[in-house]
């Protein structure tokens, strides 16, 4: 246990860690959480008819445009990429903020996406570790 315990550590994000990642702030995060949340008011409809989910990596996927005239599909395309630019942004700035290599960015966008995926309402698509969408 203690070798593996070592290793573990060493590869697993620490609570207090996630925490950090999760509550760091200042002006450019503060932004980008709220460009995030306008984002994420104007897809809540798409998001309620499973057009759209959030993948296990923490960004955003289109999983159908059924049921979409051409003008939602072109807004839904448009502020899907926006909103996935705005939390690949954030997890860069966090990162930075707390001093993170950029190499360890990763660990920063899993902990996002962990959190992103556990606070989802109910009825939005969400893809579990395995990649099977729920």
């Amino acid at each position: 246990e203690g070798v593996l315990g070592a290793l573990l550590a060493l590869v697993s994000p620490a609570p207090a860690y996630a925490e950090d990642a999760t509550n760091v702030n200042n002006a450019v995060i503060r932004q980008l959480k709220e460009r995030n949340i306008s984002n994420l008011k104007q897809l809540a409809p798409f998001f309620g008819s499973r057009n759209v989910g959030i993948r296990n990596d923490g960004l955003l996927e289109i999983l159908s445009t059924d049921g979409l005239g051409m003008k939602d599909v072109s807004t839904l395309k448009k502020v899907v990429a926006a909103d996935n630019d705005v939390r690949k942004q954030l997890f860069k700035e966090v990162a930075v903020a707390m001093g993170i290599e950029a190499s360890q960015e990763g660990r920063i966008q899993q902990i996002f996406s962990q959190e992103w995926r556990s606070e989802a309402p109910a009825g939005w698509p969400v893809q579990d570790d395995s990649g099977n969408w729920k």
